[in-house]
């Protein structure tokens, strides 16, 4: 027998109901679309600025390293770590690495690069 709740003078199966403790499936696709996609484009950087970008911003390993955590790490000052992950992120807004990550920036007007 599936269990019953009553809401409102309304009978509705348990199962009917929504977890929303739960990400949806789409919503899960699509952030692991992201990841590849900011990972392709990482990779196409020079080698200098991939480390720089993946510790400050939790590509690595889910955590986001501090300027000092990251240059430690790389064995740099935290001034270097910040211009390599600055030099990096104005690359990766280069109209031809943007197109491929514009796709997922609904909530922002985009440019067309095409």
């Amino acid at each position: 027998m599936d269990a019953l709740r009553t809401y409102s003078k309304t009978r509705v199966k348990l199962d009917q109901i929504p977890d929303y403790r739960e990400p949806a499936v789409s919503c899960l696709a699509e952030q692991n679309e992201l990841k590849i996609a900011v990972e392709r484009a990482i990779s196409r950087l020079p080698r200098s600025f991939r480390p720089a970008l993946r510790l400050r911003f939790g590509l690595h390993d889910d955590y986001s390293y501090t300027l000092e955590e990251a240059g430690r790490i790389l064995r740099c000052s935290r001034e270097r770590v910040r211009a390599m992950e600055s030099i990096g992120l104005s690359r990766l807004e280069n109209p031809i690495r943007a197109k491929h990550l514009a796709k997922f920036l609904t909530w922002i007007p985009t440019r067309n690069f095409e």
